[in-house]
């Protein structure tokens, strides 16, 4: 093994982190949008109860409004805590159906790739921090199906 993977054990042992765990939540990280996807509907959805909530109202002359019973309430709405519940919804809500940790580990076992994913996960997780909205659009643009 790497002197990187060694360092990387030493300090999730030293803090009580399983590192198994927390690399297979980067390789989640990592292939969300890519060998995985939520559909669109599923963003959508997400958002609307998480994030901004549902208008309604719409059309010509009438003024818009949100509606109460769906969506976080008004001073919660587009905040970064939700953004991240949305987040955590896509990579282990479906992450975890896609790649089960029970049968994800037996498949991939402790090597230097490792140290990548970390690497690749906390680049994505900033990209992430920087502009929420950016990363979901983007994503959401990776999701919509393929047209002919």
């Amino acid at each position: 093994m790497s002197k990187e993977i060694e360092k990387l054990k030493k300090a999730c042992s030293d803090n009580g982190i399983d590192i198994s765990k927390m690399i297979w939540a980067s390789y989640l990280t990592v292939e969300l949008g890519k060998s995985y996807k939520p559909t669109v509907d599923q963003l959508d959805d997400l958002y609307c109860g998480l994030v901004g909530g549902v208008l309604c109202n719409l059309g010509s002359g009438k003024i818009p409004e949100y509606m109460e019973s769906i969506g976080p309430p008004p001073e919660e709405r587009n905040s970064f805590e939700n953004w991240e519940k949305l987040r955590h919804q896509l990579i282990f809500g479906l992450g975890e159906m896609a790649y089960p940790y029970d049968e994800w580990i037996k498949e991939n076992t402790e090597s230097d790739e490792w140290v990548n994913l970390i690497i690749e996960s906390s680049r994505l997780d900033e990209e992430f921090k920087k502009d929420p909205n950016k990363w979901s659009i983007e994503l959401r643009e990776k999701c919509k199906p393929k047209q002919r």
